[in-house]
């Protein structure tokens, strides 16, 4: 993997299908984002949503909403498919990662970290009055936890049976709530 084929930049409507690949590659359908989701996170917060091409071609892309620090969590502030116009303020000092995705091809090569990575660092240096940054991970998902812990984020609350898979037969996982405090 050569870092110097790799881009990162602000996603556009144009990204859409690439983005809704990505997604459909990496979560169970039960747990997928609709596009229209999408559709609306990338025209309300542009720099909050951002994808990593490699030599063209979009690989990646992480999205995020701008929030008011938020004291007590709960299940329904990280509601699949919610609207992000339900929460998010062009003025908030918290910003919540909605979502994540790297296409398989691309995972096991410290991309999903190089990618995390950037995120961070373009988010603060556009946004300098954040105060804290915060996510939802399942509890089963280990190498995404590790990014995010190695990052400085430290679990702050688990949300019990958070994340459900199968229509069929559901089986549920615990949403681990992990918040970095900048400042």
């Amino acid at each position: 993997m050569i870092n110097s084929k790799l881009l990162f930049r602000n996603a556009t409507i144009n990204d859409i299908s690439h983005i809704m690949a990505i997604e459909h590659a990496s979560f169970s359908d039960v747990i997928c984002e609709e596009r229209k989701v999408f559709i609306e996170r990338i025209t309300t917060f542009p720099d909050g949503f951002r994808v990593m091409e490699y030599d063209g071609d979009i690989i990646g892309y992480i999205c995020s909403e701008l929030w008011e620090t938020v004291d007590v969590v709960t299940k329904e502030l990280f509601t699949l498919g919610h609207s992000i116009k339900e929460q998010h303020n062009s003025y908030g000092r918290e910003v919540y990662i909605s979502s994540m995705g790297l296409s398989p091809a691309y995972r096991s090569l410290g991309l999903g970290k190089t990618m995390f990575d950037e995120f961070i660092k373009h988010i603060t240096t556009k946004l300098t009055n954040i105060e804290s940054i915060i996510l939802v991970v399942s509890e089963k998902w280990a190498k995404a936890r590790r990014i995010y812990t190695r990052n400085g984020f430290r679990e702050i609350d688990v949300l019990k049976r958070f994340f459900c898979y199968s229509y069929d037969s559901p089986y549920y996982e615990d949403g681990i709530v992990m918040r970095k405090h900048l400042m």
